[in-house]
């Protein structure tokens, strides 16, 4: 994150992509990559390719610190998937980090519930990779899996359990795409843990619905449970089937 706003984002971006060019030729690297910029308006976009043609993509948003607190104004919405060139918005990351470390540190040693979030990712990129314009993002699975790490004990996220814990999550999401209401995970929430850090004003704020968008546009609620219903199959390909 960076914590200039006295200058603009191409200014800021250019000073960025500059920093980490510099950085990366001071690395030890065991492969050869091409290290490259992409286009965009809303954060630095930097594709690393192979010798063999494979390409990692990478995605640098930039931010500005919201005085003391651990909340940004950032470049790029997480929440919303729809950056904007003129409009910063308020993310939590360091709070959503934050949390996750706790349930690391409380729940099993082989817990599941990282890998359930990597397994939907995965499969929600793959599944649908040539859709510029995806309404769910990674964000609103990464919110339906806090709820869950909140409701349900910790113990129940052991690795043995991670076809079921898939499972809750994608039936959590299909209820929430179905009233098309997802809160946010730490605005409003009462059952957050008060060692995480949210700001006074958030506790008093209006929930946030990250699915409004859905309730006043049809056409996206439609393409949105479209995408689910693909992730969903490919999940279900994925777990081993009960025998009858």
């Amino acid at each position: 994150m960076l914590e200039d706003a006295g200058e603009s984002k191409p200014t800021l971006t250019l000073r960025l992509f500059r920093f980490v060019c510099k950085a990366w030729a001071l690395l030890a690297h065991n492969y050869s990559f091409q290290l490259m910029a992409q286009p965009s308006t809303s954060s630095c976009k930097l594709s690393l390719a192979f010798e063999s043609g494979r390409a990692l993509s990478i995605e640098i948003i930039l931010g500005v610190r919201r005085g003391d607190s651990l909340v940004f104004l950032a470049s790029h919405g997480a929440e919303t998937g729809h950056p904007s060139s003129t409009v910063w918005l308020e993310i939590f990351a360091v709070q959503e980090m934050l949390f996750l470390q706790m349930v690391s540190r409380y729940a099993p040693q082989d817990s599941c519930h990282l890998k359930c979030l990597q397994i939907l990712i995965h499969l929600k990129e793959c599944r649908l990779p040539t859709l510029e314009n995806r309404i769910l993002t990674t964000y609103n699975f990464k919110t339906a899996l806090m709820h869950l790490l909140l409701f349900l004990p910790l113990w129940a996220w052991g690795l043995e359990q991670l076809a079921k814990r898939l499972q809750g999550i994608l039936l959590y999401l299909r209820r929430c795409l179905e009233k098309k209401h997802l809160y946010h995970f730490l605005i409003v929430n009462s059952a957050l843990p008060s060692q995480i850090p949210v700001p006074k004003d958030f506790w008093n704020a209006e929930p946030l619905n990250l699915f409004q968008h859905l309730a006043l546009e049809p056409a996206a609620h439609a393409q949105a449970t479209s995408e689910f219903l693909e992730v969903m199959e490919q999940v279900r390909a994925l777990l081993p089937q009960r025998s009858k």
